[in-house]
């Protein structure tokens, strides 16, 4: 599916707003304008009159009532379909593994970004060798104890960078590793403004800007390719544990899923709050949400919006926000000195 191409939903979806807003009669050449139309005209029925809705509740509590008394609590529960409990734990599996393929790419990129700093180190001149980084850092010293916590700070950006991800997988376009590299650079593109401030002279100090503002950048490649490709691998044992297979397994899976999710929420909150700035895109996001929700948009009858901004949704107004920042952040940082 290209960018430009919309599901059939998606088409459906924006046939009903646009009758509903008024616009231009369904094309009876268009069996989709005129499903959308003749479902809309059954719709627009009047309501039934009182003693009629009465008499439907009526009958419908007396059935309730009737089955109540003549059904077990087990049947009952049978027949109402999928608990919500059994639906968490069904979805328990590909959630851990979610939290794993971002734990792990992430901890890629941030192991990757120490081979970054070495480079940086290296063509830094001698009389800024021992000055320290912003983060309190000695450039050239690696340690063990440095590079994991590196390796865990990307772990736990990782977790938000896979769920970013599965937001919007299905409006990537392409396919297997093509889908992957072009979601790693919507992420660059987006929330490369964290990293790319203006204000951290360790750009201009330790070796050229330039050099910096692609190691940095390619940080960011790094880790939405892996964390997707890796989302994409799901392995066998993070499947949901079908009927016949032993309890035993199920009782060894279900903790270990849990400790792993629990994990990875944990980390994705602690660099949330570490890079409070990087709150900026989800808050845009969610405020979009809850304007969709409301359905204030169908009453601006003379707003219409193209058909890519349609298919991107909430994702739209954020993206353009975090790209300026972005572009802005590594323009000011290649133009100062």
């Amino acid at each position: 599916m290209t960018t430009f191409e919309v599901t059939p939903e998606t088409r459906l979806s924006q046939l009903w707003d646009d009758l509903i807003a008024g616009a231009n009669g369904p094309d009876p050449l268009d069996a989709d304008a005129v499903f959308v139309s003749d479902l809309h005209r059954q719709m627009d029925l009047p309501y039934p009159s009182p003693a009629i809705e009465d008499a439907i509740w009526a009958a419908v509590m007396t059935a309730t009532v009737a089955g109540i008394a003549t059904t077990s609590p087990a049947e009952v529960s049978a027949k109402s379909g999928v608990t919500l409990w059994t639906r968490l734990v069904l979805a328990l599996p590909t959630f851990a593994w979610l939290i794993l393929a971002g734990l792990l790419g992430g901890f890629i990129a941030g192991v990757s970004s120490r081979l970054m700093m070495r480079v940086s180190g290296l063509l830094t001149v001698s009389a800024h060798r021992f000055i320290r980084t912003d983060a309190d850092a000695q450039v050239g010293h690696i340690t063990f104890a440095g590079t994991m916590f590196l390796g865990a700070l990307g772990a736990a950006a990782g977790v938000l960078a896979v769920c970013f991800y599965l937001a919007i997988r299905s409006r990537l376009p392409f396919e297997g590793k093509a889908r992957s590299a072009v979601f790693a650079g919507i992420l660059l593109a987006v929330f490369g403004y964290v990293l790319m401030d203006p204000t951290n002279h360790d750009y201009h100090t330790f070796g050229p800007a330039w050099l910096n503002v692609f190691n940095f950048s390619s940080l960011y490649l790094i880790m939405g390719f892996a964390c997707a490709e890796l989302y994409e691998a799901q392995p066998q044992f993070f499947s949901t544990v079908r009927q016949g297979q032993s309890r035993i397994v199920s009782w060894i899976k279900t903790p270990l899923f849990v400790i792993i999710s629990l994990f990875g929420a944990y980390l994705a909150v602690f660099v949330m709050l570490l890079g409070w700035k990087s709150l900026i895109i989800p808050f845009l996001a969610l405020v979009g949400w809850a304007i969709a929700r409301t359905g204030i948009q169908r009453n601006l009858s003379f707003f219409s919006m193209p058909i890519v901004i349609r298919q991107w949704g909430i994702w739209v107004v954020p993206g353009i926000v975090g790209f300026t920042l972005t572009a802005r952040g590594v323009t000011e940082i290649l133009l100062n000195r």
